[in-house]
């Protein structure tokens, strides 16, 4: 499907920072409003379990902003959005934000694997690329998106890169990908996401992302947050700040 047009609005926060509001199309979204449906070493078959949280620190240049995603209906590029479900409803709505409230169950999403915890993240910076090691964790983003590597369980988590004109700043903002790059990690367990029905695969084996309690906000470390019912109905949620 070809990528829709970038919408992007700078807005004041409560507390003076600023917000940047994105909706955009990958190469490859459904349509619809929602999907139904440390340190260490050790070695694994598949995930389950989960302990130990993988997670980042601060991020350089950091910037701080909302990523809504597409297949979530937005009116008047506010926070409040409205999704009607057919069934069970778990969807990765936005990345960034304090908090999600409604008449929907939600909570950061996340991976499990082994006796470990991997929150899913994106990243904002200034910065045009991002090589940092965090214990278990190796950021390598770049502008063909990059790659999150957790050492612990093997595991490689793919990402695209999205570009911003905010304010007459560019920021970069760093989002998992939806499919695999042609170059991968050698040796390790490969991750894309579906967003859109709250789904991840591990070299091409799909799994439900779970919903954990949030971790700490981190500078620059934007927390995607999934939301989930077990009944149709319509749901109104608002991402807050």
């Amino acid at each position: 499907m070809d990528r829709k047009t970038l919408m992007t609005a700078a807005l004041a926060m409560l507390l003076a920072a600023l917000i940047a509001v994105a909706i955009w199309n990958y190469l490859n979204p459904g349509g619809g409003a929602g999907g139904g449906g440390g340190g260490g070493t050790t070695t694994t078959t598949g995930p389950g379990g989960g302990t130990t949280t993988l997670y980042p620190g601060n991020i350089p240049n950091a910037y701080d902003l909302i990523l809504v995603e597409d297949h979530v209906n937005v009116v008047d590029g506010r926070y409040t959005v409205t999704a009607t479900a057919i069934g069970t409803y778990r969807s990765v709505v936005a990345y960034g934000g304090g908090s999600v409230s409604g008449n929907i169950t939600s909570g950061v999403a996340a991976i499990r694997w082994t006796s470990y915890v991997i929150p899913l993240v994106a990243f904002a910076s200034r910065n045009a690329t991002l090589s940092i090691d965090f214990p278990g964790m190796k950021i390598r983003l770049n502008d063909g998106g990059g790659y999150v590597f957790y050492e612990p369980v093997n595991v490689a988590i793919y990402y695209q890169r999205l570009v911003f004109n905010i304010s007459s700043a560019q920021v970069y903002v760093w989002v998992p990908s939806k499919t695999l790059p042609t170059t991968l990690v050698p040796g390790a367990y490969h991750i894309h996401i579906d967003p859109q029905y709250g789904t991840y695969y591990v070299s091409g084996t799909p799994y439900p992302l779970e919903r954990i309690s949030p971790p700490e906000k981190r500078a620059g470390v934007l927390r995607g947050w999934l939301v989930t019912a077990t009944t149709s109905g319509t749901y109104t949620f608002t991402i807050n700040p």
